[in-house]
């Protein structure tokens, strides 16, 4: 029993590899495009008028007519009056529900993304929003969440300081 343990494992494997193959050649993949405007909601980001400017972009799989699961990456600018500003460049996995309500021309969405900023300005990414849709046209509002870390110079020391910041998001989308 104990030789035909590793081939009934691997058989199991191999079929498991096969339906999943089989289910994601019926899906479509698409992506989308979001041009994106935030500005301080609450808490610091609010009280030093911290705003960003940016365009996030993800790929992946349209599951059924609704929902659709992909990754994307948001360059974008977060900058203040006079305070810190500072390139973040969030990779994040998408989750997007869609509903239609006269044949795919108008309808709703809800998204929520969840990521990480490894480059320039490090730190946890989070955005959840939703919206109206026309046609492949996306017009939403969200609440967007961004951990930063800033260097700051006294003299001769160096500091750094954590910032919790969370944003309003106002978007205009391309879906293709």
């Amino acid at each position: 029993m104990n030789r035909n343990k590793p081939i009934l494992i691997l058989s199991l494997i191999l079929l498991a590899h096969i339906c999943v193959n089989a289910q994601i050649e019926s899906k479509d993949w698409c992506g989308n495009i979001d041009v994106e405007y935030s500005f301080g909601l609450v808490g610091y980001a609010s009280d030093y008028g911290y705003m960003s400017a940016g365009v996030a972009a993800s790929y992946g799989l349209q599951i059924n007519g609704h929902y659709y699961a992909g990754v994307g990456i948001k360059p974008n600018y977060i900058f203040a009056r006079d305070d810190f500003d500072g390139f973040f460049l969030p990779i994040y996995g998408e989750f997007k529900y869609k509903s239609s309500i006269n044949d795919r021309q108008f309808g709703g969405f809800g998204l929520a993304r969840v990521g990480y900023s490894p480059l320039d300005k490090r730190g946890i990414y989070a955005h959840i929003g939703g919206g109206l849709s026309y046609k492949k046209w996306d017009f939403g509002l969200g609440v967007s969440y961004q951990f930063a870390q800033f260097k700051e110079k006294y003299d001769d020391s160096v500091s750094y300081l954590d910032y919790n910041m969370v944003f309003a998001t106002l978007s205009i989308g391309y879906n293709f």
